[in-house]
């Protein structure tokens, strides 16, 4: 990949206060492939999901892009007391590659935890790691946080007010669904599609998802 394809954009760190470097692929250089059932986006080379990690290489506070700012002053303290405190400064490499990313991506999972963020919001980081996994081919990974996203996200659904990580009622429902389907759960999974199919606020097109994914099942039921 060349890099001019990427940029660098200087932030502040809520943290520490330092002044950092985020790298980022231009909006120019994305092209859009293809779209999985669970809402991964395939790219083209370069990946953008590969960059989406934000972290602080100066104390090790990480997020993703939507809530890098969005921190309290009582999470600031607790993830001084249990990430900055034991933080090396440390410098990534100008492209990185699936490996790093999914480093990047525990960061932030592991920041999320010991800010204590919502439910929804360690799923949502889990599904993306799941995702890097997928880029991986490495299917035994990817399920292990596939389930660990659903057990939030089902979680976040029981606790949690919508919309959650951009999504309504039912587009978390199928998302529920398909996680269930992936990992061969086909009777929840049927379940939570037919929430999607039976609810009068569903869109057309999450109904259509969902018929689609019970077609999937019921062809491998028979």
């Amino acid at each position: 990949m060349n890099t001019k394809d990427l940029y660098d954009k200087k932030i502040q760190c809520p943290v520490c206060n330092s002044d950092i470097f985020i790298r980022s692929v231009k909006s120019s250089a994305q092209k859009i492939l293809s779209r999985d059932s669970d809402f991964m986006i395939r790219y083209d080379d370069p990946n953008p999901m590969l960059y989406n990690a934000w972290v602080c290489n100066q104390c090790g506070y990480s997020a993703l892009p939507d809530y890098f700012d969005s921190i309290t002053d009582k999470q600031i303290q607790l993830v001084k007391e249990k990430i900055c405190s034991r933080w090396q400064p440390r410098e990534y490499p100008d492209v990185y590659d699936i490996e790093t990313a999914i480093e990047r991506y525990k960061l932030v999972l592991l920041n999320a935890m010991a800010m204590n963020a919502k439910e929804s919001r360690k799923a949502y980081i889990c599904l993306r790691i799941a995702w890097l996994f997928r880029m991986q081919e490495d299917a035994e990974s990817e399920n292990k946080f596939l389930m660990q996203a659903l057990q939030g996200f089902i979680k976040a659904y029981e606790t949690e007010n919508f919309p959650m990580c951009g999504m309504d009622l039912p587009t978390l429902s199928y998302l529920i669904g398909e996680l269930y389907r992936r990992l061969d759960d086909a009777q929840n999974a049927l379940l939570w599609f037919g929430r999607v199919l039976g609810n009068r606020e569903s869109s057309e097109k999450i109904k259509e998802m969902a018929r689609e994914q019970k077609y999937l099942i019921r062809q491998n039921v028979t």
